[in-house]
């Protein structure tokens, strides 16, 4: 409940979906087949943000476990196979309007950018229904042009 609050909260720009393909490196069609929660914060971490007015940075880490390929920047992600997904940790104390986060059983298409470590979507719409397959695969044929 508290993440849909903070989801309507946060501030979303509608982006097209040809420019949403166009800016991201790896597109997949991918369940989120686990996930490991980051640890809680140390009390160090805690008193370092409270100085800092930063949030600490925890990550939570999923696993996509990938059924095709249809963007990506070389061979080395291939279906089948899997890559992790970072996500801001589901009960960060500080957390931000526009952080959100997947549940394990997420399925469709996955729009994402590289960080260290792994794979990010950063926008809730980086998940798209596995109905926009043609279109995706539309975009991504016209911009290979």
């Amino acid at each position: 409940m508290l993440n849909t609050l903070m989801l309507l909260l946060a501030c979303w720009s509608h982006l097209p979906l040809d420019q949403h393909v166009k800016g991201r490196v790896l597109i997949i069609q991918a369940t989120l087949v686990s996930v490991d929660r980051a640890p809680p914060a140390s009390v160090v971490d805690n008193v370092t943000s409270w100085l800092s007015g930063r949030a600490p940075n925890r990550i939570d880490r999923g696993v996509l476990k990938i059924s095709a390929v249809l963007k990506a920047p070389d061979a080395t992600v291939a279906a089948p196979g899997t890559v992790p997904l970072l996500m801001p940790a589901i009960d960060q104390e500080q957390g931000r309007s526009t952080d959100f986060t997947f549940q394990p059983g997420a399925s469709g298409i996955w729009l994402l950018i590289p960080t260290p470590g792994g794979w990010t979507a950063m926008r809730p719409d980086d998940l798209q229904p596995i109905t926009q397959l043609d279109a995706i695969r539309t975009h991504i044929a016209e911009q290979a042009r």
